[in-house]
Formats: structure tokens, sequence, C-alpha cells
């Protein structure tokens, strides 16, 4: 059993398909909070939840299906307006920084086009910048996209993901129990080694 297993590995690794890849994703992370949602009756918040956002990324694509991939996204810093007693708004800045593992599927619609879809864990690192505070937590991330393969070793593709989170309100980033719930929308480009 146990060399069936291995034969099987190394016939996976060794198809046409197999080889190392890395590339780039720009585009928007929502960062899920809810200004509207806080626990606070004399301070309200106003958020800005659309960040810019780029992703970095390398992985091994065992064959034309399976891949499995790490990845680190940096968002440019969100800004929380805050209105306490009603004496104005003060604003402090929030940072996200995301580090994933996923296993992707991929399916070839023809020869060049394909759908994917991709699920794995993720290691959240948020910075309240006006305490200087951080939240840290492990996290579910999932997401699909679609690709179109330029050539043997570049594809581009435009795709969501989503690092799964309370998604709480600016309130509990404050008292330290938020965790994001954040959306990342994306497009990307691949450079295969083969």
């Amino acid at each position: 059993m146990k060399k069936l297993f291995i034969a099987s590995i190394l016939a996976l690794s060794t198809s046409a398909f197999a080889a190392p890849y890395a590339g780039i994703q720009g585009g928007l992370v929502y960062n899920g909070l809810n200004a509207s949602n806080n626990t606070y009756s004399v301070v309200s918040f106003k958020d800005n939840s659309n960040q810019i956002a780029g992703r970095l990324f390398a992985g091994y694509e065992f064959n034309k299906y399976f891949a499995v991939e790490a990845g680190y996204l940096l968002s440019t810093n969100a800004t929380i307006h805050t209105d306490v007693f009603g004496e104005g708004y003060g604003k402090f800045k929030v940072k996200e920084q995301i580090a994933d593992v996923v296993g992707k599927g991929k399916f070839y619609m023809g020869d060049n086009f394909y759908v994917y879809g991709k699920a794995g864990v993720a290691y959240i690192n948020v910075k309240e910048m006006l305490n200087d505070e951080k939240t840290k937590n492990i996290n579910i991330v999932y997401g699909a996209g679609i690709g179109y393969d330029v050539s043997d070793n570049v594809s581009l593709d435009l795709s969501w993901s989503r690092y799964n989170g309370k998604g709480t309100g600016a309130s509990h980033l404050v008292n330290g129990d938020w965790k994001p719930r954040l959306d990342f929308y994306g497009l990307g480009v691949t450079y295969k080694f083969s």
C-alpha cells in the first residue's frame, strides 16, 4: 500500500503539467468593518472599507487539475473615524497582513480557458495603529476564479478570495476581539517554471 501511494505521488509530479510556479495579484480588499455594528452608545464609527491590496504567491502544480499554493497578502491602511459624544471625528488606521496555504482544483473549458476553486488556512495579522494593538488569528480561506493560459508558461486570472472571520464592527477592533472577514478581488499573472 505504501509503495502504491509513493508511486501515485511520483506519477502526479512527473506529468506533463507538473511544475513550480509563482505570481502576483493586485486588486481591492473589502475589510468587513461595519460602522453601524458597534457596542458603544456614545461612540459612532465611519469606516473606509475598501483597500488596495497585493498578493505574492508560489506553488506547485502536480498535474492539470491540482496544485498547492502559499501566498502573502498586504493591504493599504484602512482609516477608521470615531465620533465621541458628538465632539467630532478623530481617526486611526488599521493594517492587515495575511499568509495563506491553499489547495487549488482546476477545470479546463477548452484548450486555454479554465475555472478554479481553492480552500485552505490563513494566518491573519491585524494592527490597530492608534493604541498599537494587534489581533492575530488562524482561520479558513476559500475562493474561486477564472483564468486564461496566454502561453505554456504564462497565465492571467481574475479571482475572489474570502478570508473568513466574524466581520464585526469597528468597536470590536478597539476591544481587540475583531476577527476580520476579508474579501479580496484580484487580477493576477502567473509564471510556470517548466
